[in-house]
């Protein structure tokens, strides 16, 4: 999924007046999260970004977003989840946010399970 691909997919699902480079933001921030807390903390496959700049308004809409399909679908609960807490309806934004934990922990048990942690150095200076 890419950037324009989610922004217009929670669009159509949840139709708000918040600004585009508001939503790339919060895409960025959630990417950048991906990538320090699960991509960063394994070896990396071939094809894997070595770090991660955060996405603004001049970034590629066309960018790929990190997790791929079938995790893919929690980029739409966040957005979700942003929006209906910048709109302060709590109800809502805390249905979106269950949903949007459980698709983030899914994808960081499957990423685990099939890339192996990457190694920390074992070595002391003295």
């Amino acid at each position: 999924m890419t950037i324009e691909e989610a922004i217009r997919e929670a669009e159509e699902l949840t139709p708000d007046q918040i600004d585009r480079a508001v939503k790339i933001g919060w895409l960025g921030k959630l990417d950048g999260q991906i990538f320090r807390d699960i991509i960063s903390t394994h070896e990396r496959d071939e094809g894997t970004p070595d770090s991660f700049t955060p996405y603004d308004q001049y970034t590629d809409p066309d960018t790929a977003l990190l997790a791929p399909a079938p995790h893919d679908e929690m980029y739409l609960f966040y957005l979700e989840m942003k929006a209906e807490l910048t709109n302060k309806e709590y109800e809502k934004y805390n249905n979106s946010a269950v949903l949007f934990n459980q698709a983030y922990m899914k994808y960081a048990r499957e990423y685990h399970r099939n890339h192996r942690t990457a190694e920390k150095g074992t070595h002391h200076r003295f």
